[in-house]
């Protein structure tokens, strides 16, 4: 089952959420040295890699992390800690820059780094969520520790904006009467408007918080992209 949009399996524990700091962020993509970008592969860490290929600007945000501002195209890393490190219940998402839509009215990125999953130790689990709501395209892409290919097929991706079409009962408009995100107001039912809406839009996603048959993937990972907005 699930919890708050973030994923429960029988063998983990959950930890609250910790406010986000934002700074501001400079565009990164061109100081690239390697293919991850401002993540260092083999450095013994583990990196987050948050992407914006939304058309706009990007306010990214999450558990234990200073936030920032992305332009659209840009790119900024956080380290959370060694690639040993057990990290258990983390939640990352983003916005337009300007319009948050508030608490539990994001798409999330969750993990949990280092756990034991499916039987082997120290893995990470993720998923995306739209437990609680939908506000932004998500995707996630695992990189692999070493030289395994535990990470393959595992990448997570919800490229379609579902605002559009968002169901009236679930739409949240900010003062100026703009549709800012599409909120799950049941979100421990399946057969809600609103959780149908979002199992047909993004099947990787859960959609609903009992929603554990497919969207939870798990591989020996060392960094993560967090991608906005990503074209599939």
């Amino acid at each position: 089952m699930k919890t708050y949009g973030v994923a429960l399996i029988s063998m983990l524990s959950l930890v609250g959420c910790a406010g986000p700091e934002l700074e501001e962020e400079a565009d990164v993509l061109g100081q690239e040295t390697q293919s991850l970008g401002c993540a260092v592969k083999g450095d013994g860490k583990t990196t987050l890699r948050f992407i914006n290929k939304c058309g706009f600007a990007v306010t990214f945000a999450g558990n234990n992390i200073s936030g920032g501002n992305l332009a659209s195209g840009a790119e900024a890393c956080r380290t959370i800690g060694s690639n040993t490190q057990h990290m258990i219940s983390k939640r990352y998402w983003g916005f337009r820059q300007g319009e948050d839509p508030g608490f539990e009215h994001h798409s999330l990125a969750e993990f949990g780094f280092n756990e034991n999953v499916f039987g082997y130790s120290s893995w990470d689990w993720f998923n995306l969520s739209h437990v609680d709501a939908h506000n932004l395209p998500l995707k996630i892409i695992p990189y692999e520790l070493g030289s395994g290919t535990t990470c393959a097929a595992q990448t997570r991706s919800c490229p379609k904006d579902l605002l559009p079409g968002c169901p009236e009962t679930g739409k949240l408009r900010n003062a100026a009467g703009k549709v800012i995100a599409c909120v799950s107001r049941d979100r421990d039912n399946p057969n809600s408007t609103v959780a149908k809406y979002f199992d047909a839009g993004c099947s990787q996603s859960y959609s609903w918080s009992g929603d554990d048959a497919g969207p939870m993937a798990a591989c020996n990972a060392e960094d993560f992209d967090i991608v906005f907005c990503p074209v599939n």
